[in-house]
């Protein structure tokens, strides 16, 4: 396993940990807990403010688990988590793959390559920015923001089309609107599930049309309630 914590944390090599975790962490404080030679988990205890967490490399764990992660506890954070490069935290020997990029109180920047097949991709944070040259490949996807504006669904149609289940779900608290916003036209020919769940309104601007067969579209609007 693999853990590197600090106020900036860059990664522009190569990191492999084949299953084992990989934590990329910005932190002032954390516990990490072992069983033998195995990392069960870490915890933050205190993190900081104007965190930086960014991948521009190449980061390996098949079988395992990937984080790239600015928390804390019962702080706000405005931190930036940022992948520009290559996460791949496949399934093997029936040890499912999973990779996270979660800015707690900050903004998700996802570009470049996640995969992990028949498994799972999450990224989160108040802000997720998803670059139109992102490829994510996973049996599911998950994009959580407060708000979001689809303006350009290239990255989406990549991951539909790569066999990958979409789901966008917004949460929000207080005067936040927790609004999905579809401004451009989706379209995919797999037979897989686009899944937008938001906190309040899911406002479709644009078209949205699965031509396979078995092509699914699940909206669920006002959670809130």
């Amino acid at each position: 396993s693999v853990i590197l914590a600090a106020n900036e944390v860059r990664n522009s090599g190569t990191i492999k940990a084949v299953k084992g975790k990989v934590h990329l962490t910005a932190a002032s404080e954390y516990t990490v807990n072992l069983n033998g030679n195995s990392l069960v988990n870490l915890v933050v205890e205190k993190g900081v403010l104007d965190a930086m967490v960014e991948n521009s490399g190449t980061i390996l764990a098949d079988g395992g688990e990937v984080y790239l992660t600015t928390n804390a506890v019962n702080e706000l954070l405005k931190g930036v988590v940022n992948n520009t490069g290559i996460i791949e935290a496949n399934s093997l020997d029936g040890l499912m793959g999973k990779v996270e990029v979660f800015a707690n109180g900050g903004e998700a920047k996802v570009d470049g390559t996640i995969e992990a097949k028949d498994g799972f991709v999450e990224t989160s944070g108040k802000e997720v920015t998803i670059k139109n040259t992102t490829k994510v490949k996973a049996d599911n996807w998950l994009i959580d923001p407060t708000n979001i504006d689809i303006d350009d669904a290239s990255a989406y149609e990549t991951s539909l089309n790569a066999g990958t289940n979409v789901t966008i779900e917004t949460q929000a608290s207080g005067s936040e609107d927790g609004d999905i916003n579809v401004n451009d036209e989706i379209e995919w020919n797999t037979a897989n599930t686009l899944t937008l769940k938001a906190h309040n309104d899911i406002n479709i601007n644009k078209s949205i049309t699965a031509t396979h067969d078995d092509g699914k579209l699940a909206l669920h609007y006002g959670q809130v309630n």
